[in-house]
């Protein structure tokens, strides 16, 4: 990711800023938000740029340090365009000095699978940034030494020899070399060489290095004291001060459309958000001039701060962390530091109002600086002071979020502990990842609670040893004094007070009985009240059992009664019932062939007053179910004077069905 540009004016690095200050407001202001700036962009100078160029013009080797989307690689093109064309602060002699010539190595443009391909690359940048034949012969003439050696050779012979006046490699985003393939003590270590050799060696003092970094050396080196980072000079690139932003008053000339606003006002409003911030500071002031044209009424009408704050809440903070880049890189940056677990602890510490660090890390402090969330605003003449950067900040990176990050850090730590205490947290670490789970138990994954619950049962067999080994010193002192013990303690009463053993070792016994039976008899009520205490809550545990006990053992009555009537019913549809007949049994006689046997059916039928309709209803899906017992139904007489045995004999024979 190229690093934003940041906001300027176009000036001289050494010149003074009333220098230019007519010509620019003469001109239309250009304002740049992404990359290094263009040479008509708006450029702010700060007094880091005027520093730089100093030490470099006086051969001193420096290590730029500053957090993502500040300005480094803005700052290193226009110290290198200042220092070229001769606008240094080395005094001016009668001969012309003579020309500064930059080199420039962009590290994340670097691809190699080797690391002689990457030393190769390295030759191949400078050789087209300073205009040189091809470094390829050189390369292929010298492939019997190692890369590294071969890397220093050639800027010794084919960058520096050719030259006669000073010469500046700026090495832009160190840090892109730990994803190469390469050694990188190696080249820091070959570079401290190379600046030790420049006392005996006139052509390499002709050399000058800038390095630019958003990482403590610590990170990209293994032996910082024998590295060149031991001998080079630090510079840390702050944000703009409020005085700096009055470079962004011409641009914010066409805001003022009410004659009490000012472009001073809408500064103001700005500076409180971003507070100097390169990256949001250009956008901020970007976007607004861009909405300016066509303001309605209604916006017109709010307050200049309230405008600033509603573009501040669509541009930066509506989408959240994950949209915007300035946020997202300064929240990965913090989550892949060496020292998260204190940063996260150290920036709550910054949001709830503490301001002075105590170092009780190395390097802590710096890393908070370098990570994007914190600014140092001490004077110089005290301890480091530092407050969170920005508004914008404390907005998107609240303390919720760095309470989240913190406990991530910790159970992630916990999971690659060592092997005799891997998944535990305890002391403070546990009560915050506890906390914090007991607010967002949602949040966490299985593997982080079962962290959780390991650190919780481990902290409750600590305690329970404490007190146990408490109790026991306690009555092994008190058997070594031959004075009797008034309490057998137990593993289950709470730890004696530690202080108790030693005062009763410091009073002299001779002429002091009456403060001994004190002691003893002090000892023997806490040990009764502990007792009393301990017994009170054994049966409280005791009648909860029983209480829970008795609720179980009823539902499984109910259970085992469900469980039964289910088998039951089973058995019941399972069981086989008698064939249902299609018809009524009739005699013997019946079956014989009768030609009056349908009038005798019909008259039988309207005697006994058995009608279709009556029939129809006992058939319907709503009429009653008949009675247990067979019912019998004769006719009153034998129709046409036929003998009873011909008559006809309905019977029932359907079973009963349950109601």
């Amino acid at each position: 990711m190229s690093e934003p540009a940041v906001a300027a004016v176009a000036r001289p690095v050494s010149g003074p800023p009333a220098a230019t200050a007519g010509s620019q407001s003469a001109r239309a202001v250009r304002l740049q938000t992404r990359g290094p700036l263009h040479p008509e962009a708006l450029y702010v100078q700060r007094s880091v740029d005027t520093k730089l160029a100093t030490l470099l013009s006086s051969g001193q080797w420096v290590l730029l340090l500053g957090p993502k989307f500040s300005g480094k690689s803005s700052l290193r093109l226009r110290t290198a365009r200042a220092l070229q064309a001769g606008h240094t602060d080395e005094p001016q002699t009668d001969t012309q000095p003579p020309p500064h010539r930059c080199g420039h190595l962009e590290l994340r443009n670097l691809q190699a699978t080797s690391a002689g391909a990457v030393y190769q690359g390295l030759c191949t940048m400078l050789a087209a940034d300073l205009r040189l034949p091809s470094c390829s012969t050189f390369w292929q003439h010298h492939s019997g030494i190692p890369p590294v050696e071969r890397f220093v050779l050639y800027v010794r012979e084919e960058v520096l020899a050719r030259y006669s006046g000073p010469v500046t490699l700026f090495f832009d985003d160190i840090e892109a070399l730990r994803e190469l393939p390469l050694a990188l003590d190696e080249l820091w270590t070959a570079l401290r060489v190379l600046h030790e050799a420049r006392h005996e060696d006139k052509v390499l003092q002709q050399l000058r290095l800038c390095l630019s970094s958003s990482h403590r050396p610590e990170q990209l080196c293994s032996a910082v004291s024998s590295s060149v980072f031991s001998v080079t000079h630090s510079l840390l690139l702050p944000d703009f001060s409020r005085a700096e932003l009055a470079d962004f008053a011409p641009a914010l000339t066409t805001l003022c459309h009410d004659p009490d606003e000012s472009a001073e006002a809408w500064l103001d409003a700005i500076y409180d958000w971003t507070g100097g911030q390169p990256y949001w500071t250009q956008h901020l002031c970007q976007q607004l001039v861009a909405r300016a044209p066509s303001p309605s009424l209604s916006q017109q009408a709010l307050p200049v701060s309230t405008r600033v704050q509603r573009t501040v809440q669509l541009l930066l903070l509506r989408d959240g962390i994950e949209e915007e880049p300035c946020l997202l890189e300064t929240a990965q940056r913090a989550r892949q530091s060496d020292l998260a677990g204190l940063l996260f602890a150290q920036y709550r510490r910054l949001l709830s109002g503490g301001a002075t660090l105590l170092e009780a890390q190395p390097g802590l402090q710096l890393e908070l600086l370098l990570c994007g969330l914190a600014t140092d605003v001490s004077d110089g003449t005290g301890p480091q002071r530092l407050r969170p950067r920005n508004q914008v900040l404390t907005q998107a990176l609240d303390e919720e979020w760095a309470r989240e990050q913190e406990v991530r850090q910790l159970l992630a730590a916990a999971l690659a502990g060592s092997e005799d205490k891997r998944g535990t947290l305890r002391g403070a670490a546990l009560k915050t990842a506890q906390g914090w789970a007991r607010r967002h138990p949602e949040a966490l994954r299985p593997d982080e609670v079962q962290v959780l619950l390991t650190s919780l049962e481990a902290a409750r067999a600590e305690s329970e040893a404490k007190h146990q080994s408490s109790a026991v010193a306690l009555q092994k002192q008190l058997r070594e004094r031959g004075e009797p013990t008034p309490v057998r303690l137990s593993s289950s009463q709470p730890p004696t007070d530690r202080a108790l053993p030693r005062a009763m070792s410091s009073l002299p016994l001779p002429g002091r009985t009456m403060a001994i039976a004190a002691v003893l008899g002090a000892l023997l009520v806490v040990g009764l009240l502990s007792l009393a205490v301990a017994a009170r809550h054994q049966a409280t545990q005791l009648r909860a059992q029983v209480a829970t006990a008795a609720a179980r053992a009823v539902v499984a009555e109910q259970t085992a009664a469900q469980l039964q009537a289910r088998v039951q019913r089973a058995e019941a549809a399972a069981a086989p019932r008698p064939p249902r007949p299609e018809r009524l049994v009739t005699t013997r006689a019946d079956r014989a062939p009768n030609p009056i046997r349908p009038v005798v059916r019909k008259m039988a039928a309207a005697d006994s007053g058995d009608s279709s309709a009556a029939r129809a209803k006992a058939d319907s899906p709503t009429a009653k179910p008949s009675s247990p017992t067979a019912r019998i139904k004769e006719p009153n007489r034998a129709p046409f004077g036929c003998p009873d045995r011909t008559a006809p004999v309905l019977v029932n024979i359907n079973p009963p069905q349950p109601e």
